[in-house]
């Protein structure tokens, strides 16, 4: 019986073939969640934190609010138990709580909406505000020191911001407020706007909402810019909703609708849709603007 040494040949092969599974395996067991590079980019992802930390946040199969944020919440406040979209969360509290959160979100063009356990979470990490930390702050005397919002931690510079911005917004139907009130309100919101964008880079889209609460929607080329200009910014950053909301609010100002401007905020609308996408780990969003019969 001949000897049959095996060719050098096939030894190279062979270990050719082990090195690539090797790779492949070690490839697959350690790769990072499918994330875009973002190096040099201004859109932050899902799992990049505002702190330039490169700790990434999972999404966990099973909805939770327990992750970590991109900033502390409202000291004392109960965290927001998961829902399945807002009208959900609503049925949680009273008649009169609800009537409040629903005049609330129509005042802030859909700040507190959300339309799935996902986008609900997606928001919560970068900082908006909840439900609970809403009606936390219902009632507290107006803050109206400009050192307060530029030195208090942010959440709070943002809530108590949100109090003059329902104010700021009262006045599309109200003339008891003096301009010179007015005034000081809106230059307060726009610092707490600024100091989100700066402080929290990856709440950007939050700052957006802000700008827009700057001063009450109307037909002149100011507000027009405000609207749009903060639009595109929360749209930019992957929220889509304020867009949505801005184009169904001011479609029947008949001057806008000439200009185009609900086209134009239907673009940007579009444009927040791919950008969450894009941000998402499944390439899907979920989310989907809804309107709540009021």
């Amino acid at each position: 019986m001949l000897n049959q040494t095996p060719r050098p040949a096939f030894y190279k092969w062979l270990a050719l073939l082990v090195i690539i599974v090797i790779t492949a395996t070690a490839w697959w067991l350690y790769r990072s969640p499918a994330t875009p590079n973002i190096s040099g980019s201004t859109v932050p992802t899902l799992t990049k934190l505002a702190t330039g930390s490169t700790d990434l946040v999972v999404m966990p199969a099973t909805p939770s609010l327990a992750v970590r944020t991109a900033w502390s919440a409202l000291p004392g406040v109960k965290p927001q138990a998961p829902a399945a979209n807002f009208t959900e969360a609503l049925k949680a509290y009273s008649l009169f709580d609800q009537q409040y959160l629903k005049r609330f979100n129509s005042l802030t063009f859909g700040l507190l909406d959300f339309s799935s356990p996902e986008d609900q979470q997606w928001k919560v990490i970068r900082g908006y505000p909840t439900i609970e930390e809403v009606l936390a702050s219902r009632g507290k005397p107006a803050v109206l020191e400009a050192k307060f919002y530029r030195e208090s931690p942010l959440k709070e510079a943002v809530i108590a911001s949100l109090r003059l911005a329902e104010t700021i917004q009262e006045t599309k139907s109200s003339a008891t407020n003096s301009l010179e009130s007015l005034q000081v309100a809106q230059a307060l919101v726009f610092l707490v706007a600024e100091r989100v964008g700066q402080e929290n880079p990856q709440s950007a889209s939050l700052s957006g909402y802000l700008h827009v609460l700057v001063e009450p929607p109307n037909q002149n080329s100011a507000s027009v810019s405000a609207l749009i200009g903060g639009a595109s910014l929360a749209a930019q950053f992957g929220d889509p909703v304020l867009a949505f909301r801005l184009s169904e609010d001011i479609r029947s100002f008949e001057a806008l609708k000439a200009r185009g401007i609900p086209g134009e905020l239907t673009s940007i609308y579009s444009n927040g849709i791919a950008v969450r996408r894009w941000q998402s780990d499944t390439g899907v969003y979920s989310g989907r603007p809804f309107k709540i019969d009021y």
